[in-house]
């Protein structure tokens, strides 16, 4: 049984807020809900497009050595045949100019493709962003190519539109929403939920709620990070059933309550992993202050 389906029976019924004036300046709709959006700050959407860039580095990384191999075998080919160095520096052009077009074919699609198809990229889901429409519409195909060759080629090289832009306008927006009617929005929410890596935040919580974990020993936390990491997270080749039911006992007597729930052994040792790595993570955070 999936993670989700075995906490399925202790979800309470969803929060419905009773219904009420709504200032208009404040909220729009968004797949038909009204809903407040929160203008994502500046800060966070140049760091988020520094992961993003980063990201797309990466990829054009691999098309650089396929390049730098191709240069290479050009140039031994036009040795090999005695041709002139007019031709070989012919050969090198054309490369050099598919390079470029490669390239920002590579890093267009990347954008284009992610926020047309989940309103985002992982570049803004790392920090709880989402671009939505200011009518409140689904975001279209014109939207985000709008948004993309302006961030591209008006935004980004120029800075200083963008940045008088955002600042200036009750939204932030940068010139690509104006042009596009769009605009970033964040919620602490989504930032939080991407620092949970074995089970889902909502699922997290719910689970507190019922098994009531104490302490753990850093030692035995540490051991047990490193198996759930390859067992949930890596996958590479599955733990030896020994390892497994050793754990399996283990977390068994940590987590009495979990017997009575009817949960199965995944989702016991998942929410046990995701407890481990949160208590690490309050450790450090605590250690830095």
């Amino acid at each position: 049984m999936p993670c989700d389906q075995s906490v399925r029976a202790m979800r309470e019924p969803p929060f419905s807020p009773s219904a009420g004036s709504v200032d208009p300046q404040s909220h729009q709709v968004v797949e038909g809900l009204r809903v407040r959006l929160a203008p994502a700050p500046p800060m966070r959407r140049l760091l988020a497009l520094c992961a993003d860039i980063g990201l797309v580095t990466v990829a054009v990384y691999g098309l650089v050595v396929a390049m730098l191999i191709l240069f290479g075998a050009l140039g031994m080919g036009f040795a090999g045949w005695g041709k002139g160095g007019a031709v070989a520096g012919a050969g090198m052009l054309v490369l050099v100019i598919l390079f470029v077009l490669a390239s920002a074919v590579i890093y267009h699609i990347y954008f284009i493709y992610n926020e047309f198809r989940t309103a985002t990229t992982p570049g803004k889901k790392l920090f709880g962003l989402k671009v939505v429409s200011v009518d409140g519409a689904r975001l279209t195909m014109g939207q985000v190519v709008i948004r993309e060759l302006l961030r591209s080629y008006v935004d980004v090289p120029l800075v200083f539109p963008a940045l008088i832009s955002v600042f200036s306008t009750a939204k932030k927006q940068r010139v690509g929403d104006l042009a596009a009617n769009t605009m970033v929005v964040h919620s602490r929410d989504r930032e939080d939920a991407q620092k949970f890596m074995y089970v889902k935040q909502e699922e997290y919580h719910l689970l507190m709620e019922h098994l009531k974990p104490g302490p753990v020993p850093r030692d035995l936390r540490e051991a047990y990070m490193r198996f759930a990491y390859g067992e949930f997270i890596v996958r590479r080749e599955a733990a030896p059933i020994r390892d497994l039911e050793d754990w399996e006992a283990r977390v068994k007597k940590l987590l009495p309550e979990a017997g009575g729930l009817g949960l199965n052994q995944q989702t016991v040792l998942r929410f046990f992993a995701e407890y481990c790595f949160q208590a690490a993570n309050e450790e450090t955070a605590a250690h830095k202050r």
